[in-house]
């Protein structure tokens, strides 16, 4: 695990940009996308790269955050929104506002469950219903925000949200390493879409 260095500058930045994030997600969401950061499908199939010591993400950060609250989601991965960099946030039963970069599944239990998952980078009626057999118990060694090596123990609900980043990050969605069943990529644009030409994401209004 890539150990992180970062300045005090960094480390002050990083919290007062999530405070931002909270205290008003839109307009938040306004500057993500004014940075060029929104839902996209551009980076969602490729392997995302390490970040590297003293990598600054803190802005990519809150941009992750600020989409992921205003579409209501409880994950996001940085390729979901255009930037090909190991990075994933969580806001789900304790886990709340969670940055983690370059996250890895160190250790899987063996028993196996199913889990019924959605993803903000496809349409609800496409993604809804897919099941997807998720290990009951990892853990996963990261680092924070603030520079701090990071190790622990995921079930249930932030279980099955931190193997789903965490296959983003491998450019693995629910539907695997290919698109949605049923869909056909525009060899224009690369966009997987349905029969009346609609794109698989969309943020909400």
């Amino acid at each position: 695990m890539t150990s992180m260095m970062l300045t005090n500058a960094m480390m002050a930045a990083a919290v007062l940009n999530a405070q931002k994030v909270m205290k008003n997600p839109g307009l938040a969401h306004a500057e993500a996308r004014a940075n060029g950061y929104e839902l996209t499908d551009k980076t969602l199939y490729q392997v995302c790269r390490d970040v590297e010591p003293g990598e600054d993400v803190t802005g990519l950060a809150q941009a992750m955050l600020a989409i992921m609250h205003k579409n209501k989601g409880i994950g996001l991965a940085a390729n979901q929104i255009g930037d090909d960099r190991r990075v994933i946030v969580m806001h789900c039963e304790g886990f709340w506002n969670l940055v983690l970069i370059n996250p890895v599944i160190t250790k899987r239990s063996e028993n196996v469950t199913g889990s019924k998952e959605g993803c903000l980078s496809f349409q609800p009626t496409w993604s809804n219903q897919v099941t997807i057999q998720r290990h009951k118990i990892v853990t996963v060694e990261a680092t924070t925000l603030d520079g701090k090596p990071f190790k622990q123990k995921f079930r249930g609900l932030p279980g099955f949200c931190v193997q789903h980043e965490i296959d983003h990050l491998n450019g693995i969605t629910i539907f695997g390493e290919d698109g949605p069943p049923g869909k056909t990529k525009d060899p224009m644009d690369g966009k997987w879409k349905d029969s009346s030409g609609t794109a698989q994401w969309k943020e909400k209004p």
